[in-house]
C-alpha cells in the first residue's frame, strides 16, 4: 500500500495519521529500526514507508554509498512502535485537515 494514495483524487487519511502517529513520536523509531536492522546504521536511509495487509508500519531502506535497497523492516520487530493501522481513529477534523 502506498501512503498517499486514496480513493480518486483524495488522500487516504487513515494511513497519512498512521504515519504522523509513527513520525510524531517522541521515540526516533526510524533510528531504533536502522540501528536494529544494520551493523552500520550510519549507511542506511530510509526511502519508503509503507503498510502491509495486516496493518503494520514498514521501512525500506537504502544504502548511501553503493544504492542497495533493502526492505521492509517492520517497526513492531525493530522498535517499540507497535499502533496498527486498523487502530487510527479517524474524525472531521482529520478529514478536513488534510482534505
Amino acid at each position: 500500500m502506498e501512503f498517499l494514495l486514496g480513493e480518486g483524487s483524495q488522500p487516504d487519511v487513515q494511513a497519512i495519521l498512521f504515519l504522523e502517529t509513527f513520525l510524531n513520536s517522541p521515540i526516533d523509531h526510524i533510528k531504533n529500526i536502522r540501528s536494529s536492522a544494520f551493523s552500520c546504521p550510519i549507511l542506511w536511509r530510509p526511502i519508503r514507508f509503507a503498510v502491509n495487509n495486516e496493518g503494520r508500519m514498514g521501512l525500506q531502506f537504502k544504502n548511501r554509498i553503493t544504492g542497495k535497497q533493502l526492505g521492509m523492516y517492520f517497526a513492531d520487530e525493530h522498535s517499540s512502535f507497535t499502533v496498527r493501522l486498523n487502530e487510527i481513529e479517524v474524525n472531521e477534523d482529520d478529514i478536513n485537515r488534510l482534505r
